[in-house]
């Protein structure tokens, strides 16, 4: 079993390298891991992934631009007024 500083090492290399570990991905978009899995099969990730032995590593810039393209902008609503 992988121990907290085994995966904030793990975390860590992956941030040097310009990635980000699967966990922290599903984290970040608050689903399942069975949902980012999902994704990825269905060729619906949010950003380019590699596959470096059992780990699965997101692109850091892809995720950054997948986020950043599904920015809302609120509009302005007056009071009583739909």
């Amino acid at each position: 079993m992988e121990t907290e500083t085994d995966l904030q090492r793990r975390r860590e290399l992956a941030a040097s390298l310009g990635y980000t570990l699967r966990e922290d991905v599903s984290t970040l978009f608050n689903v399942k891991d069975s949902t980012e899995e999902a994704w990825r099969k269905r060729g619906k990730a949010p950003a380019p992934y590699v596959v470096a032995g059992n780990a699965i590593l997101y692109e850091t810039a892809g995720l950054a631009e997948s986020l950043k393209a599904d920015v809302r902008v609120r509009a302005n609503v007056t009071k009583g007024v739909l």
